[in-house]
């Protein structure tokens, strides 16, 4: 899927803060769509930007959003989801939840069950856990570039990586330390000049 996306197994996407899941799925998200599948979003962290997706062609009327209220229908919406056919993926977002290998492995088992496109997005600090996951990444953001290491894949030692360049229209904005060519619209001088000429009055 997607030029290179496995299916039919779990994606297990490591990351520090969510800033780049829909960039690194979007070409398997938009292959899916124009099959006319339907893409499940269980648990996401913000509402998908209308703007955003429009700008990478996946339609919004083909999402399907849950945000289960507890850990028992957080469960039981990705394995619902999972054996959907009117679905071609399901992306997971675990958030607060705290799952254990055992529940790991009954969402891997569900994602096994048809062809599909079936991610979970946790942060970083989970790579120090044991999981099933058929892939493992961990994804960092520098700056319009993407490092994606692969902890785990099938058929391969780990330790390979990869480097991505962000599309001009994903740029963030520079951070304040590099805002170099900033000048305020009044200086400070002539502001406190400005107060003691009011104050005199």
């Amino acid at each position: 899927v997607g030029k290179g996306w496995p299916e039919g197994c779990l994606i297990e996407s490591c990351q520090y803060f969510h800033s780049c899941d829909w960039y690194l799925f979007s070409s398997g998200v938009k292959e899916l769509c124009e099959q006319g599948y339907y893409i499940g979003l269980v648990n996401p962290p913000y509402t998908p930007c209308a703007l955003g997706l429009s700008l990478i062609d996946i339609p919004l009327d083909q999402l399907v959003i849950t945000t289960p209220n507890n850990k028992a229908d957080f469960m039981a919406c990705i394995i619902e989801l999972s054996q959907s056919k009117a679905l071609g993926a399901v992306f997971t977002w675990q958030g607060e939840h705290i799952l254990s290998y055992t529940e790991l492995r009954k969402i891997h088992l569900a994602s096994e069950r048809q062809p599909g496109l079936y991610v979970i997005f946790r942060h970083q600090q989970h790579t120090q856990q044991s999981s099933p996951a058929a892939l493992r990444l961990l994804v960092k953001l520098h700056s319009n570039v993407i490092n994606v290491d692969i902890l785990k894949q099938r058929g391969a030692l780990k330790g390979s990586s990869t480097t991505l360049n962000m599309p001009p229209f994903w740029h963030g904005h520079p951070i304040h330390s590099q805002l170099t060519s900033w000048k305020p619209a009044i200086s400070s001088k002539t502001l406190l000049n400005s107060n003691q000429s009011r104050a005199e009055d």
